[in-house]
């Protein structure tokens, strides 16, 4: 991402994306850091629930809450939340980061408020929060499924191979 600042960033997004940032801000969600794993583990397991995949998950839900406790800990993580009006968790979202690269690491929506665009709210939140940090480079990690793929690339994310395995004989 070569952005010079948050608004540029922010004016080169897929259009939809823009729409939903600001339909979540006219519904009056508004996003929160937090410093442990609760919401977003619940958000995952209705995340799963909602894909039909909680039961074959909840291995990696666990295995996340250790990552994602230990980030905020030693501050290298950071956990963003977005509220509805009546303070329900509506989405989540953890990025990992060092001082050159926030590297997103989870995110989740509870399915009763995906269509108020907080899903969007949370990555974009996080990455204003980061151009503020003088981090301007984002890893989405992968799209390993159409529709994350598309998600992920509609904030402008350049699908790279970033490295190569070679076996040898």
């Amino acid at each position: 991402n070569s952005k010079k600042n948050f608004n540029d960033y922010l004016s080169n997004i897929r259009a939809s994306r823009r729409q939903d940032y600001k339909k979540a801000i006219d519904n009056n969600f508004k996003t929160f850091e937090e410093f442990n794993s609760n919401n977003i583990k619940s958000l995952l397991a209705q995340t799963f629930e909602r894909q039909n995949i909680l039961k074959n998950s909840l291995k990696q839900i666990n295995a996340s809450k250790h990552i994602i406790n230990d980030s905020i800990k030693n501050k290298y993580g950071r956990l963003l939340i977005s509220y509805s009006e009546d303070k329900k968790p509506a989405s989540g979202s953890l990025f990992l980061f060092d001082k050159d690269c926030a590297y997103y690491y989870v995110g989740a929506t509870n399915p009763t408020y995906r269509s108020y665009g907080v899903g969007t709210q949370v990555i974009i939140d996080q990455m204003k929060y980061f151009f503020q940090k003088n981090i301007k480079k984002f890893d989405f990690i992968g799209i390993n499924s159409p529709n994350r793929g598309d998600f992920k690339t509609s904030f402008n994310a350049v699908p790279t191979v970033y490295f190569d395995l070679f076996l040898k004989k």
